[in-house]
């Protein structure tokens, strides 16, 4: 059997530091010697917005432009705001939050009801577009890029559990071409 955590970065962290599960999906940019990291997931970030929003017109939207609306963002406690935060502040930009969300679902029902735009991972496109959101491409040609890593203790062998469902894991993510 498995046993699934939603849980914070931090606190996925902490799991598997402490043996409380075998693995995590974080984006990890940490360097704790108990712990190795491997990269499964590569993908650009992207913005969703209400079809009524004044950049559902466009397909695609610089950083500069994006930091001139309302967001819907997650609470830094998670790795998508985490990711979000170091790629603007490399541009020397910051968002305008209106609503700090607990999770990234909640955050699209929010842009759905017109109340901001939100940016999202690649692999919530699906689910933006099927709550009824247009998803914009972020940064033409150099998109920045969201990365999910495998999270692991270094000294532990993983069950057999475990090993099946990263191995189903790989190759799920193998055949999406992820990397």
């Amino acid at each position: 059997s498995i046993a699934l955590h939603e849980l914070s970065t931090e606190e996925s962290i902490e799991f598997v530091r402490t043996a409380k599960c075998d693995f995590a999906l974080v984006s990890y940019t940490g360097n704790d010697p108990q712990l190795a990291a491997r990269v499964v997931f590569r993908k650009p970030m992207q913005l969703a917005v209400p079809l009524s929003h004044a950049l559902a017109q466009v397909d695609d939207v610089d950083w500069a432009e994006l930091v001139r609306h309302q967001h819907i963002t997650l609470r830094s406690a998670y790795s998508v705001r985490q990711t979000i935060d170091r790629m603007l502040s490399s541009r020397g930009l910051q968002l305008p939050s209106v609503i700090q969300a607990g999770t990234l679902a909640s955050a699209l029902s929010l842009v759905r009801e017109g109340l901001g735009v939100t940016l999202m991972p690649s692999y919530a496109a699906s689910a933006a577009r099927e709550m009824g959101l247009k998803v914009l491409n972020i940064g033409g040609a150099t998109p920045e890029m969201h990365e999910l890593s495998l999270l692991t203790r270094k000294d532990a062998k993983l069950s057999l559990t475990a090993n099946t469902f990263v191995q189903a894991l790989d190759d799920y993510l193998s055949a999406q071409n992820t990397l």
